[in-house]
């Protein structure tokens, strides 16, 4: 099978760790879904790869959360998107911890506002970490799973793909879309219920 991107994988691959490492710090839903579909097509390492994925995933989650502690010190126009973006799901956040981090680790744009509030809404971090990794290895399971199928589906019809990278570009947008559309439908949701 021909491919556009994935050659240079095989060359590059201490930079292909390193982009896995910050991406997963910064967003990692896609990436991590583009990651184990080059596990599963054998152009990557597994166990150096989840070293990298686990590591920059609780490293970022971390961060975020740090960030929350330090909110007085952020410029204004951030503390009020995070205020904006998070305050609908407080509630949530301080009856049912676990799961308003789980759920937003599937959700858009949303996971890393929360991690932020959790921070500034000073829920200690013994209990943050009790919940964040459990919910993290819980996410992982479940992204990187369906990258992995998706991978084995595709590659099932690589005979009729001549660049699986279009496939995999296609189901990535419709990925964001739906978390997209989910993010919305919460915060309608929320918005509502607090009128």
């Amino acid at each position: 099978m021909e491919s556009l991107i994935v050659q240079y994988l095989l060359i590059w691959k201490p930079l292909t760790y390193a982009v896995t490492f910050f991406g997963m710090i910064i967003e990692g839903d896609v990436l991590l879904f583009t990651i184990a579909f080059l596990v599963r097509s054998g152009y990557i390492d597994f166990w150096d790869t989840a070293f990298f994925v686990v590591s920059g995933t609780l490293f970022g989650d971390m961060f975020w959360y740090w960030l929350g502690t330090k909110i007085s010190y952020l410029p204004e126009r951030l503390r009020f998107r995070i205020v904006k973006v998070a305050q609908p799901f407080d509630r949530q956040l301080v009856s049912r911890p676990f799961w308003a981090i789980f759920i937003t680790k599937f959700t858009y744009g949303l996971h890393h506002p929360i991690l932020t509030r959790a921070g500034s809404q000073g829920l200690p971090l013994r209990k943050f970490l009790k919940i964040d990794i459990p919910a993290s290895f819980a996410w992982m399971i479940v992204v990187s799973s369906l990258g992995y199928f998706t991978s084995y589906s595709i590659g099932l019809l690589s005979q009729y793909f001549r660049y699986v990278e279009i496939a995999l570009v296609v189901v990535i947008v419709i990925f964001i879309f739906l978390s997209k559309g989910i993010v919305n439908l919460f915060t309608k949701r929320s918005s509502s219920k607090d009128l």
